[in-house]
C-alpha cells in the first residue's frame, strides 16, 4: 500500500494510519515456521515502514478497539492517536473527536502499535475460552496474567 501512496506524499504531510500488524522481512528461504527467532531487525511496525519510505515524517497511529457497527449506530467510543509529534496528535483529535467519540493522546507510537497487535492475541484466546465453555473467571485470568 505504501508503494502506491508514496508518490503522492511528501515529508511535510501528516499521515495517521490505523493498520494493525507487523511487516516481517525474513532472509531469502526463511519462513516464519523455520525461523529460529524473530528480532526487531526483521519485525517493523507500520510507522517504521512509513518512515523507511521517507514519504512522510509526521506519522501517527490511530488505535481502538472500536467496532464499526457500534460507531455507525453512534454509540459512545474512544480511540487513541499516538505520535512523536504533538501537531499530529492534536490534528487527529481535532478531526476525529465528537460528542460520542473521545480521542486520547499518547506519545509512545511503537507501544500503541504493539498493543494493537497483541490485544488481538488476547481476544482470540478469550474467544477460545468461551468456545471451550469457560466463564468470566478464566477470561479475567487470561487478561490479568496473559503474558
Amino acid at each position: 500500500m505504501m508503494k502506491l501512496l508514496a508518490p503522492y506524499l511528501h515529508p511535510y504531510h501528516m499521515l495517521i494510519h490505523g493498520t494493525k500488524g507487523f511487516d516481517i522481512t525474513l532472509p531469502k528461504g526463511v519462513t516464519i515456521e523455520t525461523a529460529k527467532q524473530l528480532d526487531r531487525s526483521v519485525v517493523k511496525t507500520m510507522s517504521e515502514v512509513i518512515r523507511e519510505r521517507k514519504c512522510s515524517s509526521k506519522i501517527g497511529c490511530l488505535a481502538g478497539p472500536n467496532l464499526s457497527r457500534e460507531l455507525a449506530l453512534r454509540q459512545p467510543a474512544a480511540s487513541v492517536v499516538a505520535s512523536h509529534f504533538n501537531e499530529v496528535i492534536q490534528t487527529g483529535k481535532k478531526l476525529l473527536k465528537s460528542d460520542r467519540f473521545q480521542v486520547y493522546e499518547n506519545s509512545d507510537i511503537v507501544g500503541v502499535e504493539l498493543a494493537g497487535v497483541l490485544k488481538n492475541i488476547i481476544a482470540i484466546a478469550s474467544g477460545a475460552l468461551s468456545g471451550l465453555g469457560f466463564g468470566d473467571n478464566a477470561k479475567g485470568l487470561l487478561i490479568s496474567r496473559g503474558r
